[in-house]
């Protein structure tokens, strides 16, 4: 598990209702601070660089991120029969603005284990700001409702998977991860449900 820790706090618990779901971190996101912050806030922005500057050499900085939270996912210790979920971003996937950050890294992980099953199984309906960016909205319920099943994705048999994972960058509030795991509880009831997130915000004066 290495420095991966349980969110234990109240944010920590909304998972709980999801079959005692659970919620791990890796580490701090220094929320309103730039890269020098540290060094896991500077990675985690680097990871969340817009599609925009693909074409320009800072693209380099957003693959080594890419590389970084794969090693740091194969770091976790994942029970018999893992799902991992990447979390949708932003904009729907396939779309011209679509960042396929997450999808790329919990797919490598996939590759490299072979004891987690990996399948994305929700999207968004429409374009959403990044929530990152101090705009977008933070509310459960506009969420939730923007959130749509994958077209084309079966079911999956109690054999299959016996815990789901949804990989995602940073929790804030927690409601994209609750509506993540809603949806999904939907379809798959009697499984638990978890969350891998790469960094907690947390405000700080520096």
């Amino acid at each position: 598990m290495a420095n991966w820790k349980i969110l234990a706090d109240e944010l920590g618990s909304i998972l709980r209702r999801y079959n005692g779901g659970k919620i791990y971190y890796y580490t701090e996101y220094l929320v309103g601070h730039g890269y020098v912050a540290s060094e896991g806030t500077s990675d985690i922005q680097n990871f969340k660089k817009p599609i925009d500057r693909k074409r320009l050499p800072e693209w380099q900085y957003r693959e080594r991120a890419v590389s970084k939270f794969v090693q740091i996912l194969l770091e976790f210790w994942y029970p018999p029969h893992s799902l991992l979920v990447p979390a949708p971003t932003s904009q729907p996937r396939h779309t011209t603005g679509w960042n396929d950050r997450l999808d790329k890294a919990v797919y490598i992980v996939g590759r490299k284990r072979a004891d987690v099953l990996v399948q994305p199984l929700i999207d968004i309906k429409d374009a959403m700001v990044s929530s990152h960016r101090g705009q977008g909205s933070r509310r459960f319920e506009d969420i939730r409702s923007n959130l749509v099943w994958l077209k084309g994705e079966g079911p999956l048999s109690r054999l299959d998977c016996n815990d789901i994972f949804i990989v995602d960058d940073v929790i804030t509030t927690g409601n994209h991860i609750r509506a993540f795991a809603d949806i999904i509880s939907e379809r798959y009831p009697s499984i638990p449900i978890h969350a891998l997130v790469w960094g907690r915000s947390t405000y700080v004066d520096m």
